[in-house]
């Protein structure tokens, strides 16, 4: 199943695609936040063109787990995209993926203003990867 992650923000929506047969993402190009109705329509065409089967968001949770004002504002989001393509929304904790994005990053060689317009792409790619892992592991477990 080929599916979307999105590291959610205020200033810019990191992106990747990929696959749950591989379990490997490929970050695709941020695109800037334009508002909740824009970037539905915008993420919608981007879904059509990639063929994704489901979406994968990035939940912010609190260093505790306990989800906050941004886990919240994030779900809501996730509930429009949803109704709005009918695809189904998975949220996975994206704790600390902004941080390993920048650590990969800055061996890549690239330079400050690259790596910067990369690194939320770069997030969503190990939100996917990470929520991939996840869900084949319960699938595991799930199986006599």
């Amino acid at each position: 199943m080929r599916i979307l992650a999105i590291d959610y923000g205020d200033k810019r929506l990191g992106l990747a695609i990929g696959s749950t047969e591989t379990g490997l993402g490929t970050p695709l190009e941020a695109i800037k936040s334009g508002g909740w109705d824009r970037d539905v329509i915008r993420l919608s065409r981007i879904i059509k063109e990639q063929g994704a089967e489901a979406i994968v968001i990035g939940l912010p949770l609190n260093m505790d787990g306990t989800e906050g004002r941004r886990a919240e504002i994030t779900r809501k989001f996730g509930a429009l995209l949803q109704v709005a393509t009918t695809l189904q929304v998975h949220y996975h904790d994206e704790r600390l993926t902004s941080k390993e994005a920048h650590s990969l990053l800055a061996q890549s060689g690239l330079s400050r203003q690259r790596r910067e317009l990369l690194v939320d792409s770069v997030s969503a790619q190990l939100i996917l990867e990470s929520w991939v892992r996840y869900e084949n592991n319960q699938s595991n477990r799930e199986s006599p």
